[in-house]
């Protein structure tokens, strides 16, 4: 069974700095819950910059969450399939 790899304080160096030049450079109008920093993805979890691994119980705005970069293109094209039935309900 995989768990969280939680290496630095939350959020750590690299995230910090990052969030830092987001708050310079991006509008406030795109706002965020909390200072992560995402480097990679696979299914369920997320590895931050600074190499911590998280579930990511996050979603976004009109997005469909199925997670990240499926190791299965089976699985990959079932949600897929999915995804577009339910589209054909809200034309």
């Amino acid at each position: 069974m995989r768990y969280p790899e939680i290496t630095t304080d939350l959020p750590g160096p690299q995230a910090s700095n990052l969030v830092q030049t987001d708050k310079t450079y991006v509008s406030p109008s795109y706002t965020r819950i909390y200072p992560l920093v995402v480097k990679e993805g696979q299914g369920i979890w997320v590895r931050d910059v600074d190499d911590n691994l998280c579930l990511d119980f996050t979603a976004g705005i009109a997005i469909c969450a199925t997670g990240h970069c499926h190791l299965s293109r089976e699985i990959e094209y079932r949600i897929i399939g999915v995804v577009v039935e339910k589209k054909k309900r809200y034309r």
